[in-house]
């Protein structure tokens, strides 16, 4: 094989390698959020919670979140709640649900959704640059995963976080 024929093999490798890396890093990510979202779980208290009802967790919207956290929640529990995790595609589906993760596609929805879910004390999160109204957003700070809290939005939607994940959050918007 002639020299030039080496070159273009390591080229055809390099940029395969790096095609390659972006899909692994995003499903990577993905599992992260739903590792944060089963986590975020313990640090949120909600009100009213009926002994052994099962803890439910909805995604509004398509994302690869949803795979990690039904494969998750298959071995864990929420105390002594079982987990059960739904998908919806329209917002007028959603059903009550104590932590709601909202993909990018309707984070102009996002007043509206808090509005729809706040009296059911639920726990909105979610990755979209922005969402107002929405409790807890995920963003990618120096290639590593980190969250803000809205503590307004916490209020309004009847929670409270312990002060260990208000100190983990990088912002706590007031």
């Amino acid at each position: 094989m002639g020299r030039l024929s080496w070159v273009l093999a390591a080229f055809v490798v390099a940029v395969l390698t790096t095609a390659d890396a972006a899909p692994r890093q995003q499903a990577a990510l993905d599992r992260y959020k739903a590792v944060f979202l089963y986590h975020f779980i313990g640090y949120v208290t909600w009100p009213d919670v009926e002994a052994g009802s099962d803890f439910r967790i909805g995604v509004l919207g398509n994302s690869e979140v949803t795979a990690s956290l039904q494969k998750l929640v298959q071995t864990r529990s929420a105390g002594d709640r079982k987990l059960l995790v739904r998908t919806y595609g329209r917002l007028e589906d959603v059903a009550p649900c104590e932590l709601l993760f909202v993909t990018t596609t309707f984070a102009d929805s996002s007043r509206a959704i808090a509005a729809r879910m706040d009296p059911h004390h639920t726990l909105t999160v979610t990755d979209a640059p922005s969402a107002p109204a929405l409790v807890i957003r995920f963003l990618r700070v120096d290639d590593q995963l980190k969250f803000t809290v809205d503590l307004a939005a916490l209020e309004r939607a009847g929670l409270k976080a312990s002060a260990h994940l208000l100190r983990l959050a990088i912002d706590t918007d007031s």
